[in-house]
């Protein structure tokens, strides 16, 4: 589980260093080649944290339109079509609010 959340942190260091909100003005097929691959890490991930958090990850891997039955180990191996349309975003874990 551990591998998974640094993999997961490492997604989020990428997307936020190579910033495809920026790259968009000047190079939009770089932007969109940002996020596929941040896409792809997403659902390999999610694909590993099943076992662990299985609502979540499904969650997730509804967003990315994977099908249930495409959802195995092995299927992390096979890249999500490019093009594919999404559902529009929306939260899967809440925000965690501390008693003040």
């Amino acid at each position: 589980l551990e591998s998974v959340w640094q993999g997961m942190s490492a997604a989020n260091l990428y997307f936020a260093e190579q910033a495809p909100w920026t790259v968009r003005k000047t190079d939009p097929v770089r932007a969109n080649t940002i996020l596929y691959y941040t896409v792809e890490a997403i659902k390999r991930l999610a694909i590993m944290a099943q076992w662990a958090i299985p609502s979540g990850a499904n969650a997730i891997l509804d967003l990315l339109s994977q099908p249930e039955d495409r959802r195995g180990f092995a299927d992390a191996a096979h890249m999500i079509e490019a093009g594919r349309a999404l559902p529009m975003p929306v939260g899967i874990f809440p925000r965690l609010e501390l008693p003040a």
